[in-house]
């Protein structure tokens, strides 16, 4: 069974439960042990179908889909399934103040009732705080969601709740928590396959989901951080790289170059913005030349991973490590080759202009001496 699939499962089974503030008293006696057959309805199916798109990354054609949804079934039993589906949608689009307002607002109806609800939404609303860098709000979240496992997918409750966790504390400059964390998300990871039967796509996904940082919120003043959280999560999207899975194994690729030449970019910037000999120039080359070895590490931590044999790898791997290769030579071609010299200060400058004697014999000071 796919992770989506399961997902989906997880949501049916929710909106069984939850139903609709509308929803009649017989459907209301619907229950778990329905779930099998309300999963064929063609109400679940469409569902199905939608959630698949989001899942893709097309919540912009899946929007208009849930709300005539709820438009047309008012008292469907997956109402509240479609409205969490509506809000990942908005998600997606950008739309995230009205995300959050319609995730707020699922939760407000679940809370008390329908935990698997409100769990669920709470972990997805994460992701807006991420995109917008509300760090707190980020932290709380997650630690809330922490809290509620047994309302969780296992995969986000093992895996994916506690790398995330690892992740905004190696961006907030929280080392201890951030290993805390990581070795958290392996010891579940590792609960997950010794206690269920898992496909590679299936594996792969939860890889890509437990390695993907946003960098949206990213600037000079935190770059550092969000290189050291990428440093902590990407071996993660190397695993999914080598399970060699069309889409998520593409999509782990894509996710490292995109992020390594966002920080990339972000580092050179640092020369572009700094066009005179001033302290101020000689401050930023000095941060520069910091982050510059925090990316660099980066990037010797993934060769370091680099498979024995290289006629093994699949093309995912081939092409990630020879971007890594490219990415290490750029690094140090910055640091030694592409930079003027460090700027002197106006009294630096004048002790050099002082002439310097030419090489001063020993026997010049101790003619007794030998050379």
């Amino acid at each position: 069974m796919t992770m989506i699939k399961k997902i989906l499962k997880f949501f049916l089974l929710t909106a069984i439960i939850v139903g609709c503030t509308t929803t009649n008293k017989s459907q209301k006696k619907i229950n778990a042990g329905d779930l099998d057959e309300a999963s064929s309805e063609p109400q679940a199916a469409q569902l199905r179908n939608l959630f698949e798109m989001n899942e893709n990354g097309l919540g912009n054609k899946s929007l208009p889909l849930f709300r005539e949804f709820q438009a047309k079934n008012p008292t469907s039993i997956y109402f509240q399934a479609a409205r969490y589906g509506e809000a990942w949608s908005l998600e997606q689009t950008e739309a995230l103040s009205e995300a959050l307002q319609v995730y707020q607002s699922v939760m407000d109806l679940a809370k008390s009732q329908w935990p698997r609800l409100y769990a669920r939404s709470l972990y997805r609303s994460s992701f807006v705080y991420e995109t917008l860098g509300e760090d707190v709000k980020l932290v709380a979240t997650l630690m809330e969601a922490r809290g509620l496992r047994e309302d969780l997918p296992p995969e986000v409750a093992l895996a994916e709740v506690p790398s995330r966790l690892s992740m905004i504390y190696a961006k907030i400059n929280r080392p201890e928590e951030a290993q805390k964390y990581l070795k958290e998300a392996d010891q579940g990871l590792r609960r997950l396959l010794a206690t269920q039967k898992i496909s590679n796509e299936w594996l792969a996904q939860m890889y890509f989901q437990m390695g993907s940082l946003k960098l949206s919120s990213m600037n000079a003043d935190n770059l550092t951080y969000f290189v050291q959280s990428q440093k902590t999560v990407q071996r993660y999207l190397l695993s999914s790289l080598s399970l060699n899975d069309s889409v998520w194994s593409e999509k782990s690729f894509k996710k490292i170059t995109e992020n390594y030449s966002l920080l990339w970019n972000q580092i050179e910037s640092y020369k572009e913005n700094s066009n005179t000999d001033s302290f101020d120039r000689i401050e930023s080359r000095r941060q520069q030349f910091l982050i510059l070895g925090e990316y660099l590490k980066m990037v010797s931590e993934a060769l370091q991973l680099k498979p024995l044999d290289e006629q093994r790898m699949n093309i995912y791997q081939t092409k990630t490590f020879n971007f890594f290769e490219e990415a290490e030579k750029k690094t140090y071609d910055l640091l030694y080759s592409k930079f003027d010299r460090m700027s002197l200060t106006e009294e630096a400058l004048r002790l050099n202009d002082i002439r310097r004697p030419g090489k001063v014999l020993v026997n010049d000071f101790f003619p007794n001496e030998k050379e």
